[in-house]
């Protein structure tokens, strides 16, 4: 993230510098084949935007989490250090994060999912101040 990195070409990180160094078809790229860390209609949405579909999931979600939702959002804005660095957030993010849990709460499908309870939702956001 410093200024100083970003002038050599180190923004972005050595895979993703790895991926972009050789041809698309070439026996030298380097690709995650599998996730170990996500269910399986999670890490399809990777799968599909960035792996032209070959990245496989090694989780299935048990049954016994019920059904659930799964939503993506696109958010256009700023990373900024945090009162708490060496931390980031994204202001924009959190307002956009803020405004779907809100939402969410407000038109919780009772009928099909029960009573609400938001201490069953998940959001992850890449900063933990901007959790807070």
């Amino acid at each position: 993230m410093s200024s100083i990195s970003r002038q050599l070409g180190l923004g972005r990180s050595l895979l993703v510098r790895l991926h972009e160094m050789y041809p698309p078809m070439s026996k030298w790229k380097v690709l995650l084949l599998q996730n170990y860390r996500g269910y399986d209609e999670i890490v399809e949405v990777p799968s599909h935007l960035f792996y032209q579909d070959t990245l496989i999931a090694n989780m299935k979600r048990p049954r016994s989490l019920g059904q659930y939702s799964v939503v993506f959002y696109g958010v256009h804005g700023q990373e900024e250090t945090a009162d708490e660095p060496p931390s980031f957030l994204n202001r924009a993010e959190a307002a956009e994060v803020s405004d779907r849990v809100e939402e969410l709460v407000n038109d919780w499908p009772t009928a099909v999912w029960g009573d609400a309870d938001p201490a069953r939702m998940c959001v992850l956001a890449p900063f933990a101040p901007q959790v807070k």
